[in-house]
């Protein structure tokens, strides 16, 4: 005689467990993956805006070199003296050059640090941020040690950092400079 074998009837809701373990696995993955990939945009993200603001800088930078005519002074200078009405060019030439300021300024996110003639006091540390026509002898990376400057070149700062420092000159005491 034959044992009979009684089939189970087959449930549906029952998954084997081997295919429950390998989608928990498979989900495990995508979530590493999902946040491995996030790292990545934001690395990229991080990456363009370092390399945006170095390609900005540098145009400023040969934009107010001496060697090609300080450009970017030259336009600040002239913007000045049209809105105080001492320039006499042409409408149509000033029209030209303002707007070119204006590209320049909002394409670069470009604003002047520093204002021509301007004077104040700096200590040793914070003279890092200027150029010096000349190099003060009695300059130290003292905070205690101040002496006043004036500015002589305007700098620019880029999406708010400096990427051009000011050029200043130490004021001696009791000493009028004339600028402007």
């Amino acid at each position: 005689m034959k044992k009979k074998t009684r089939k189970k009837p087959a449930n549906n809701r029952e998954r084997p467990k081997n295919v429950w373990n390998s989608a928990r696995k498979l989900e495990g993955y995508l979530k590493k993956a999902d946040i491995q990939a996030n790292i990545f945009i934001d690395t990229l993200y991080e990456l363009r805006d370092a390399v945006s603001f170095e390609i900005k800088a540098n145009i400023v930078q040969k934009l107010c070199t001496t060697v090609n005519g300080d450009i970017l002074n030259a336009l600040f200078d002239h913007k000045k003296q049209i809105d105080t009405g001492r320039d006499n060019g042409s409408i149509k030439e000033n029209t030209i050059l303002l707007s070119v300021l204006d590209a320049l300024v909002n394409i670069l996110n470009l604003a002047p640090y520093r204002r021509v003639g301007e004077r104040f006091s700096i200590n040793g540390k914070s003279a890092k941020q200027y150029s010096f026509e000349e190099h003060p002898a009695s300059l130290k990376d003292d905070d205690n040690q101040n002496f006043e400057v004036s500015v002589l070149r305007c700098g620019w700062k880029v999406d708010g950092k400096i990427t051009v420092k000011p050029v200043v000159f130490e004021v001696k005491p009791g000493i009028e400079c004339l600028t402007g």
